[in-house]
């Protein structure tokens, strides 16, 4: 069976970047603010937004680090990967 795993994300960098280095790898991890309009039932325009989670590695990251603030369009192409954690009350979450 063929599957593909591809997503492409427009939106604002909501958070700076934030820059570590592990391993000798470099890594940013930011949000995405994507912003969807809809018409109500009462006929005025809503607005809803979802943050999304980022990862860039390498000379990207290093590059999202050093100049893209807060508020910047940025395309974002990648996989979507699902983590599970372990939550303070020692629940599992996704």
């Amino acid at each position: 069976m063929l599957s593909v795993n591809k997503a492409i994300i427009v939106g604002e960098v909501s958070d700076p970047p934030k820059h570590s280095n592990g391993d000798g790898w470099s890594v940013s991890r930011f949000t995405v603010k994507t912003v969807k309009t809809f018409i109500k039932k009462d006929g005025t325009e809503g607005m809803s937004s979802t943050w999304i989670r980022c990862n860039a590695w390498n000379a990207l990251a290093d590059k999202m680090h050093a100049g893209v603030p807060m508020g910047t369009i940025v395309a974002v192409t990648g996989e979507i990967e699902n983590r599970k954690y372990m939550a303070k009350d020692g629940t599992e979450k996704r």
